[in-house]
């Protein structure tokens, strides 16, 4: 499947909702778990295997948020990757909770579609050095239309929170 019509510059975008004529939803379950799995394999290639890689979710108010959450943290989580959900959230403390002490994830996904209507939902992709590039999006969509896995034992996803730690940093 290719999933390059979802790249929008630097971050993934699509119909997250039906119900919108003329708009089939186009960020479905399956697109969201190969997504996931696409952003695991982005991060083995560039963090190797040996240890285990850490990343943060969270999501804003949208309707869609937590379905989507919940897909592309159990995809990670089957390639390995051990998932902390945060439930909601805002893009800068998914940025921060990859360098702030006591947290440090290695890689971190926020939920969102900014100004998009209702309907539309995407994901924005964080590592410590910043919002992923238009190219690293092209890797990891690439990457989610093959039939490539990590080879790793299942991870987990847990519950977590950020945003009381977040917001004692401003």
């Amino acid at each position: 499947m290719d999933y390059l019509h979802l790249q929008n510059g630097s971050d993934i975008r699509g119909v997250a909702l039906a119900g919108v004529e003329h708009q089939p939803v186009t960020l479905t379950e399956q697109a969201s778990c190969d997504i996931g799995r696409g952003f695991a394999l982005w991060l083995q290639e560039r963090l190797g295997a040996g240890r285990p890689v850490r990343v943060s979710v969270g999501r804003d108010s949208r309707l869609s948020g937590e379905a989507l959450a919940g897909w592309i943290c159990s995809a990670m989580a089957r390639e390995g990757l051990l998932v902390t959900d945060f439930g909601m959230a805002s893009t800068p403390a998914m940025f921060m909770s990859t360098v702030t002490e006591g947290y440090c994830f290695d890689a971190a996904v926020m939920i969102t579609a900014s100004h998009l209507p209702f309907h539309r939902n995407g994901f924005k992709f964080f590592t410590r050095d910043g919002g992923l590039e238009k190219a690293d999006i092209t890797s990891i969509l690439t990457l989610a239309a093959s039939d490539r896995h990590t080879g790793l034992p299942a991870g987990t996803v847990e519950a977590g929170t950020f945003m009381d730690a977040y917001a004692g940093l401003l």
